[in-house]
């Protein structure tokens, strides 16, 4: 399970932009699976706030190795700037 944590703003003269974020581990997307998952929306005078997500992978039992490097990749809406500050990226491992 994984659980990414930071302060984040999104600025767009428009006022309709967003900034999206998703946690892989090695190549596979973590669970629930999409490609809108909005962290921070832009608004009126963009300020930093804080914003939380949790998802989950399954990976099988299996001898074979594998890589499960966690990474976070974000994405923001064309024309926007965003930041992101004091992040954490949380990893926990349960057993089923």
């Amino acid at each position: 399970m994984a659980t990414f944590s930071a302060e984040a703003f999104v600025s767009h003269p428009d006022q309709n932009a967003v900034a999206s974020v998703t946690v892989f581990f090695g190549n596979d997307q973590s669970e629930p699976v999409s490609a809108n998952h909005r962290f921070v929306t832009a608004r009126g005078n963009p300020e930093w706030s804080s914003h939380t997500l949790i998802r989950v992978a399954d990976f099988p039992v299996d001898l074979a190795q594998r890589d499960v490097t966690a990474r976070v990749k974000a994405r923001v809406s064309n024309g926007a700037s965003a930041g992101f500050q004091n992040w954490v990226l949380k990893i926990e491992r349960y057993n089923r």
